[in-house]
């Protein structure tokens, strides 16, 4: 950081009062050791050098204050001490944030701290273009600090405006580059005048980044903002290439419809400093492309060439003109080398219809890996989409399949059986040592109950057993993205309490979770030990549990036969890097639908039969989607019952409001549909008024 900078000898229009004799304020950075005496001496949060390099080339103008004691005879700043700073991080144009606003104890109340804003403000009203309608200029205040503030020109933004990087928001897509966790898309909730307004929710129009290669706690992480090319978009499936190192987003919903465009895949391709930059992506199938429908509450997943968007329901906020909403059936597939889209509907599909599920890319069994497919319910395609009446898939009876030759399998788990039915949930992955995998799960939401889930599970896999963790010190929370962060953290950034109207109790939207020690924390560890399966995971896998697995078929069993996770002999082995794959399933489809006089039951039924035709398909009806429900136990492989606390319930009025359509009619165009599915008879409806 520079020091060489001469003081300053004429004040900036609007540096006053004069500073007390031994201060001068100079232009600039304090050095690394100064800054981080300055931060922690203050009482502001202490930081590592490493996160205090970047400081200066991270910010547009800084300051700092040197005291020389008045017997010095020597203008060297060997004599002299820094006892104040502060700094200006901002684009330059028309928002800048002051942060860093720190004075030593011993030299307050000397008019110091507002020496450094008026500089700094100053510096603003200078340098900051003049056309528009002026610079917008925030910070954070504690107690102390608010009256000179105010005295400043400062008001409090609430309760018209919150103080939150990330208040109650979800439904973003989260994924993990090098150095950087980027998200993209999704929702936030902020107070006018005290109450939430009408359009309770807003779009986040830009793309976010956090630096992972330092360490860092969810109260003072800062977001680097990096500009997007188009209106922003919710429940967007999310596809990383890690050898190219860039990932993709494609559908989901445009928020209440607004600003809508045709269907497009966008890339985004980093510098390696947390910024990067968009592009649209033309497919290599055009027409095949165009005929795909855009759909939100799709799981999805990805190898490294090849990404799943699986099931989802079309809406009128994710197709312009749309009449209905539809429940779309199959698996849309991209192979990210040759930009060639396959519709799966009918020729390679695992599903028929999934909406609300989650999905995760495991590379640790098989010759290809296995995507599993966690939660969610299978709608009817006939009608408004019913989620109360649909069926479920449990945490008991679990799906995967292979993702090259499109095979599904089931396996039958055990241990701390989740509680279903459920969907919006956060999930994501961790590769041990030993050769196994633990997928982490938590939250979520019971349509049918009109319930929001606070629990959180992992699952071991070879083993296939449940155990349950502690409860989100945050509380009950659905829409969240989650990634796995450094050696072995979960981070959740985002999600709801399922109504939108409370101040999200997270700091930034953001928790973290150790799943070496199966603790919630506050902060993140760069440095943290490789991830070790925690003593209770070990024991299943050490005293026999592992070999009294009761497989579904000789060809499940395959798959995981070679990876029995024995004892390491290197107990310190750094585990593999993983592929962490965000996954986050959307919310209900309400509002207005087409119509359909087909009966159900004749769809179930046929559902029903082809399950029969899967790989290891489940015996009988208890399991496959059935309702279930089980006690965490205290030994993994025990079952028991789950009792939904009647505080996490959500009045109807609050789950998912009603949809709006702007000029409604026409016939969209739809996935094929598998013979065996009863053709759809619209009837089309009269239009509403257009959006405003």
């Amino acid at each position: 950081m520079a020091t060489t900078t001469p003081p300053i000898s004429a004040p900036f229009p609007s540096l006053e009062p004069i500073l007390p004799k031994g201060y001068t304020l100079h232009p600039g950075y304090p050095p690394i050791p100064d800054y981080l005496h300055l931060r922690a001496a203050s009482g502001l949060t202490p930081k590592t050098p490493a996160q205090a390099a970047p400081v200066a080339k991270g910010s547009w103008h800084g300051c700092y204050i040197r005291f020389t004691p008045p017997e010095s005879t020597s203008d060297s700043d060997a004599e002299s001490t820094i006892v104040g700073m502060g700094r200006i991080i901002g684009d330059g144009g028309w928002y800048f944030h002051i942060a860093d606003m720190a004075v030593l104890p011993d030299h307050q109340r000397k008019g110091l701290g507002e020496a450094v804003l008026k500089h700094l403000l100053g510096y603003i009203k200078e340098n900051a273009p003049k056309e528009g309608k002026g610079a917008y200029v925030t910070l954070f205040a504690d107690g102390p600090g608010r009256k000179l503030y105010a005295k400043n020109g400062f008001v409090e933004a609430a309760p018209k405006q919150m103080g939150m990087a990330m208040p109650m928001g979800g439904q973003t897509s989260a994924t993990v580059i090098g150095n950087y966790v980027y998200i993209d898309g999704g929702e936030l909730s902020q107070l006018t005048d005290g109450k939430i307004a009408k359009r309770q929710t807003n779009q986040v129009n830009s793309t976010l980044s956090i630096d992972i290669s330092k360490s860092w706690s969810t109260s003072d992480v800062e977001f680097q903002i990096i500009e997007r090319p188009w209106a922003s978009k919710a429940n967007q499936a999310i596809w990383t290439n890690h050898e190219e190192g860039v990932f993709y987003v494609w559908g989901g919903k445009w928020l209440f419809g607004y600003n809508m465009t045709k269907n497009a895949l966008w890339k985004f391709t980093p510098d390696g400093k947390g910024a990067g930059t968009w592009k649209s992506v033309p497919p290599s199938n055009v027409a095949g492309f165009d005929d795909l429908q855009q759909a939100e509450y799709i799981a999805f997943a990805n190898t490294n060439t090849t990404g799943f968007a699986i099931g989802g329901v079309s809406t009128g906020w994710t197709k312009f003109r749309r009449s209905r909403n539809q429940v779309i059936p199959g698996m849309v597939a991209f192979d990210m080398k040759t930009r060639v889209w396959s519709n799966g509907t009918t020729n390679f599909s695992p599903f028929d219809t999934l909406a609300g599920a989650s999905a995760h890319y495991v590379p640790s069994f098989g010759p290809n890996g296995i995507v599993m497919v966690l939660g969610g319910s299978a709608l009817s395609v006939v009608g408004d989409p019913d989620w109360g009446g649909a069926l479920p898939y449990d945490f008991r009876n679990l799906s995967f399949f292979d993702p090259e030759t499109k095979q599904k399998y089931w396996q039958i788990a055990t241990g701390d059986i989740p509680p279903s039915p459920r969907v919006h949930i956060c999930l994501t992955g961790f590769r041990s040592s030993d050769g196994g995998y633990e997928i982490f799960m938590s939250g979520g939401s019971n349509q049918r109950d009109q319930y929001v889930y606070e629990d959180a599970y992992v699952l071991s896999l070879p083993g296939f057993v449940w155990t349950k963790a502690p409860d989100s010190p945050a509380g009950k929370r659905r829409y969240a993205s989650c990634v796995a962060v450094g050696n072995r953290q979960m981070l959740s950034i985002g999600g709801t309490d399922g109504t939108w109207t409370k101040r999200d109790p997270a700091p930034q939207g953001l928790l973290l979770f150790d799943m070496t020690e199966m603790k919630w924390k506050d902060s993140f560890d760069a440095n943290a030990a490789a991830y070790e399966r925690p003593a209770k995971l070990k024991s299943f896998y050490s005293d026999g549990s592992f070999d009294a697995v009761q497989w579904s078929s000789d060809e499940v069993q395959q798959l995981f036969k070679s990876a029995n996770p024995a004892p390491s002999p290197d107990p310190t082995a750094a585990p593999e890097p993983s592929t962490p794959v965000g996954a986050i399933a959307g919310g209900v489809v309400g509002g207005v639908a087409g119509l359909a006089l087909i009966a159900t039951a004749a769809w179930f039924f046929m559902r029903r039969r082809k399950r029969q035709q899967d790989v290891g398909s489940t015996p009988n009806s208890d399991h496959g989607g059935g309702y279930y429900a089980a006690v965490p136990s205290s030994k993994p492989g025990e079952r028991g019952t789950t009792e939904l606390p009647e505080s996490n319930k959500l009045p109807p009025a609050e789950l998912y409001p009603e949809r709006q359509h702007a000029e409604l009619g026409g016939s969209p165009v739809q996935y094929g549909q598998p013979a065996q599915q009863p053709t759809m008879v619209p009837i089309e409806m009269d239009a509403t008024p257009a959006r405003q």
